[in-house]
């Protein structure tokens, strides 16, 4: 006889993860040699960007830390979920990186994006100011965030802005929809329409390679003075003049949702190292 906690298991959906993932991270020229001041994490139940705040560099402040210690808090959060058989959720879990990295008292600020996979049918997102997360199903736009800001090219970030005020939404998703996890690096420069033609290449050209195609655009895109970039666009809308593409930190991450116990989908352990020239 079958326990009826057993025959509900046999009759459910099977658990989902990021199965298949890919990044491209490309620094601004003028800070390659310390890495850039972008941050990400991947995991098999979440992806995420931080995207630092340059302007601290000036006052001989490191931006890349604390964005570097908000990413790496968070993941702790969702393994140590994760561990007891707890999916986290984007608010709980950025929640949890923003105060670990507060108490280090490194000064720093930055935007985020956040995707986790919190049952067997929904991921939970949260974005906070420029960076952006969409989603594609079949080739076909399902969701994008939104840009929020408090002016023109003034964001919001962390922590002057704590992760409640970001955009939130848990999204019913199903095994082969697809990721974009991205910095205002590759906002700036590529447009959506460019966005959803490499994303709807995923199914036959692979995560990595989408990944890296999207950064490569904006990266080149960036450094094209009479490209009539998103960027230019924007400021144009806001009152400004503003010509060309905007180069920056360009961070891209593609995962594709895939169930727990598919083939592929659970032979890449968490990337802690991934963020950006942290050891473990």
């Amino acid at each position: 006889m079958i326990s009826s906690t057993r025959a509900w298991r046999c009759v459910s959906k099977a658990a989902l993860r990021f199965g298949h993932r890919g990044a491209c991270a490309i620094p601004h020229p003028k800070k390659a040699y310390r890495g850039g001041e972008d941050a990400y994490a991947f995991h098999p139940y979440c992806i995420g960007v931080a995207d630092g705040v340059g302007g601290y560099a000036s006052q001989g402040i490191e931006p890349a830390i604390y964005t570097r210690n908000v990413m790496r808090f968070t993941l702790e959060y969702v393994e140590r979920e994760a561990s007891s058989s707890k999916r986290a959720t984007a608010l709980a879990a950025l929640n949890y990186g923003y105060r670990k990295a507060n108490d280090a008292k490194q000064p720093g600020g930055c935007p985020v994006a956040l995707a986790t996979i919190v049952d067997n049918t929904h991921v939970s997102l949260l974005n906070l100011g420029d960076c952006g997360l969409v989603i594609v199903r079949q080739g076909k736009l399902l969701y994008r965030t939104e840009i929020q800001q408090h002016s023109f090219n003034c964001p919001y970030q962390l922590p002057g802005d704590p992760p409640s005020a970001g955009e939130q939404a848990k999204i019913e998703v199903r095994v082969g929809d697809v990721f974009l996890c991205v910095s205002d690096g590759v906002l700036d420069n590529v447009e959506l329409d460019r966005l959803l033609d490499h994303l709807s290449a995923v199914p036959t050209t692979g995560c990595r390679n989408v990944a890296e195609a999207i950064g490569q655009e904006a990266f080149r895109n960036g450094q094209d003075r009479r490209y009539f970039s998103p960027f230019a666009r924007h400021a144009e809308e806001a009152g400004y003049r503003y010509t060309g593409g905007k180069l920056d930190d360009i961070t891209a991450l593609v995962a594709q949702v895939a169930a727990d116990n598919e083939e592929g989908a659970s032979n890449c352990p968490p990337l802690i190292t991934m963020l950006l020239n942290i050891d473990t």
